[in-house]
Parts: C-alpha cells; sequence; structure tokens
C-alpha cells in the first residue's frame, strides 16, 4: 500500500502521511505490528486505560487489534470488520446470509457478528455479545445486532464526513 500523501482521520485527529516507510514509535508498537494498527496505538496511547469505547470503520479495525486493545489496554473496540483480516473466523467469512440472517463467534473477549440487511455486514467488538434489538422500518420489522444499532449511533456523523 502506498502511504505517500495520504490525509488519514482518525481521534478527530489528521495524519499527514508524507512517505511511504513512516516509522511510527511508541512502546506499543512492534515491528510486526500492522500499519492501520500502529496508527491507531500512537494516537490512542494518552486514552488507553480509561475506559475508553474506540469507535472504528473497516480500514483500521481488525480482531488482533481489539482483542489487544481489550486485554493490553482495558479498551474496549467497535467497529466494521474487512472479511480478508487475519484472525476473522472462518464461519463468518465463509457464511452466505439471506436478508435477516446473523452469525455470530466468539473469541474470548472479541465477537464478530455478520448481518444481512440490503448486503452482509460485518463487525468486530470487544463491548458488545451477541444481542440484537427488534426494529421497525417502513412497517417491517427485523432483528437487528445492537453492535450495529451503537455503532451506527456513535459513526452517523464521522462515516458521513469520510465520505466527503
Amino acid at each position: 500500500m502506498n502511504y505517500a500523501n495520504q490525509v488519514q482521520d482518525i481521534c478527530g485527529v489528521f495524519l499527514f502521511i508524507q512517505e511511504k516507510n513512516v516509522v511510527l514509535e511508541s512502546r506499543l508498537i512492534t515491528p510486526e505490528t500492522p500499519k492501520t494498527a500502529a496508527i491507531v496505538l500512537k494516537l490512542l496511547e494518552p486514552l488507553l486505560g480509561r475506559g475508553h469505547t474506540l469507535w472504528t470503520d473497516n480500514f483500521y479495525n481488525s480482531p488482533e487489534l481489539a482483542r489487544q486493545l481489550k486485554i493490553q489496554h482495558s479498551t474496549d473496540c467497535v467497529g466494521t470488520l474487512k472479511l480478508n483480516r487475519k484472525n476473522v473466523p472462518k464461519e463468518v467469512k465463509d457464511k452466505k446470509l439471506k436478508k435477516g440472517e446473523i452469525i455470530v463467534r466468539h473469541s474470548g473477549p472479541v465477537t464478530v457478528p455478520k448481518w444481512c440487511d440490503k448486503r452482509s455486514v460485518t463487525m468486530v467488538s470487544t463491548y458488545h455479545s451477541a444481542d440484537t434489538h427488534r426494529v421497525s422500518k417502513r412497517g417491517n420489522e427485523t432483528e437487528k445486532p445492537l453492535c450495529v444499532i451503537d455503532y451506527n449511533h456513535n459513526m452517523g456523523g464521522i462515516d458521513g464526513y469520510s465520505a466527503q
């Protein structure tokens, strides 16, 4: 991935990356840490362990980052998830869902639900379990994962801003 001249918006902070081989130094970052996780860890470092929840989109998220934030730093993580990330449960990756169906897998504190509305949405959360909530849309009732409802509530303005 070419990181030259990219502007990333995370935690309300703009990070301008000018070079391909940016070095992010922190005691939390190892040589094996993926660049997207390194950005998150570096920016969150002063906020870790204070009871915050990180709400993030699928560019930054991974089950491993969520696990690390929860176990090592007592910080919850909720967000959308790309199916090609490492450690996404095979059952979740491979399952073809029909509208209204859901599949959920847990590994320790990490929950990975995949739910189908108009299209499949995969999430990762250390804050939620597999709970769903009955919602009504245009007179049709359906079960929607609570993590999706909370994500939409907490990220609605940010996702709209990011799409510009």
